[in-house]
């Protein structure tokens, strides 16, 4: 930028934030909506943190047996939704595999047993995709997805108390979890945090620059 435009930019700078932040009143106002904005960001970035940090941990410790898939289905809460209408939220698809694995009937947390002399996987599970708004894009996910009596991998919850303690080893993590809503919250804690340091030197500029 030459030396002819920058009292150009610079006016335009200032007007703005005169527009934006006429007085110290509506800079304190700014403050306080990005501050409540970016309180909610911070809580459901946490809460998405957590639980990546939570299943990190988990395919890290759990003890891993040998399993395969007794069946593979596309699920939805239609019934759910159709309950509460289309204001609380639409339909909602994924897909759902119940997965027969290794473990002692004595050592199975998951509730679900198939007992029987021949049966070497009698503990039983689901694990389940994400959810998404597009049955297009679970019917995809169930097509390429794990397809039934195919062998594998399963991290189990020896402390578990539901069926879903399970998880597929090396089950790709934008199949179970939204990265996408991830990447949004970060992106609104950023936006609000740059509003409220914004709006929080311009109030200390004009309560320093009654002036103004």
């Amino acid at each position: 930028m030459d030396s002819a435009s920058r009292p150009k930019a610079a006016a335009e700078d200032s007007r703005w934030r005169r527009a934006l932040f006429p007085n110290a009143g509506s800079a304190r106002l700014w403050r306080l909506v990005a501050g409540v904005f970016l309180l909610v960001g911070v809580l459901a970035l946490f809460e998405r943190a957590w639980t990546l940090t939570a299943d990190w941990h988990a395919r890290r410790t759990w003890p891993v047996a040998n399993g395969e898939i007794v069946s593979a289905k596309q699920q939805d809460d239609k019934d759910f939704s159709r309950r509460y209408g289309s204001l609380r939220g639409r339909t909602r698809y994924w897909v759902e595999y119940e997965v027969s694995f290794a473990v002692p009937a004595g050592q199975c947390r998951t509730g679900l047993i198939q007992e029987g002399p021949s049966e070497t996987m009698p503990c039983r599970g689901i694990v389940k995709t994400r959810s998404t708004q597009s049955t297009s894009d679970a019917f995809q996910w169930l097509l390429h997805g794990y397809h039934l009596n195919q062998p594998v991998k399963v991290l189990w919850d020896p402390e578990g108390t539901s069926r879903t303690d399970i998880k597929i080893v090396d089950e790709p993590i934008w199949l179970w979890y939204n990265l996408d809503r991830l990447a949004l919250s970060l992106t609104w804690v950023l936006g609000f945090s740059a509003l409220y340091a914004f709006s929080h030197n311009r109030l200390a500029y004009l309560k320093s620059h009654p002036e103004e």
